[in-house]
Order: structure tokens, then C-alpha cells, then sequence
């Protein structure tokens, strides 16, 4: 499988939120192997032909001048099954946090606990 990395081979992974340009508040936390600048580069280009809520917000944004803007908020070695943990432990703290998060579905631990 060339290009496609196996969901068990290590590599760096950053997790990330898109943040509104005002105010700085996380509104949607994903992860990535790529450099956070590309990352964001594709959202903004990417977004523009997806239905979403993410893609909506994004889509806003620039057309009203504005860009989201990208914020690392735990980067390290592991595999794409750690990076999608890791991305789910990061929407359950930031939503227990009363961050409007666009992530949906929201993972199921959003709703198996109260907020602490």
C-alpha cells in the first residue's frame, strides 16, 4: 500500500484544535501526522465542498475575511489507534469544559460521565 501508512506503525502525531480567530476558543480538536500550517491549509482549502458542521464554520469564516487559526495541544509517538484516543480524550475535556466543540458524533464518553 504505498502512500498509506499501517494503523500500528509508529510515527509523531500532533492533536490540534481550530480555533476561532476572535476569540480563541477551540471549536473543533483533530489529529494529524502532517505539519500543523499544512493541516490547517487543507482545512481551508479542503472544507470548501464538505457538508459539515466543521466545514460550515470554516466556510464562514472566510468569507467574512477571517481565518481559523490552529493550536497543538498534545503531540507525541505512537500509532493511528493512539492518535484517535488521544483525539477522543482531548473532545471529552475540552466539551466537559464548555467548549461548543464542532466534533459530531461527539464520542460516547461525552455522555457517560458528568462534567468533573
Amino acid at each position: 500500500m504505498t502512500g498509506q501508512r499501517s494503523s500500528t506503525a509508529a510515527q509523531q502525531y500532533t492533536i490540534y484544535a481550530l480555533c476561532d480567530p476572535d476569540s480563541g476558543e477551540e471549536r473543533y480538536v483533530g489529529q494529524t501526522a502532517a505539519p500543523l500550517g499544512i493541516r490547517l491549509e487543507e482545512h481551508c482549502r479542503g472544507d470548501l465542498g464538505k457538508r459539515s458542521a466543521r466545514s460550515a464554520w470554516v466556510k464562514q469564516q472566510l468569507a467574512t475575511g477571517r481565518r481559523p487559526t490552529i493550536k497543538e495541544l498534545e503531540r507525541f509517538w505512537g500509532t493511528r489507534k493512539d492518535a484517535y484516543a488521544a483525539e477522543r480524550k482531548w473532545i471529552v475535556a475540552l466539551h466537559r469544559a464548555g467548549r461548543d466543540l464542532l466534533n459530531y458524533p461527539l464520542p460516547k464518553e461525552v455522555h457517560d460521565a458528568p462534567p468533573e
